[in-house]
């Protein structure tokens, strides 16, 4: 086996071991490409969830108020003030998760 068959030898290899490397890093790619699709989907998903659950809240407090005005003012007074509340700790979560993802970019 002379020097030259050696060398082509050698480059034959590095040559489909680049190609192969080259393969895997594409797939690892697309993969990525997906499951940052899929996040950003399950992202939306939230969202529209929390605007959906927000405009309930926001209608059956609405609601509460209006009873509330046309009977006693002790009337649904519990569930209003659990509403309330749990929209307060929501908001806080909000804001502090909002924080921690702007100063972690």
């Amino acid at each position: 086996m002379g020097i030259g068959e050696i060398i082509t030898l050698v480059c034959s290899i590095v040559g489909t071991s680049s190609i192969i490397s080259g393969l895997i890093l594409r797939r690892i790619d697309k993969l990525e490409g997906l499951l940052e699709r899929r996040e950003s989907d399950r992202v939306n998903e939230n969202i529209a969830r929390g605007d959906l659950i927000h405009a309930s809240g926001k209608l059956a407090e609405a609601n509460t108020l209006a009873i509330r005005a046309i009977t006693s003012e002790e009337a649904c007074l519990s569930e209003l003030i659990e509403y309330r509340s749990a929209a307060d700790k929501l908001e806080h979560f909000m804001r502090e998760k909002s924080a921690e993802y702007l100063h972690a970019s």
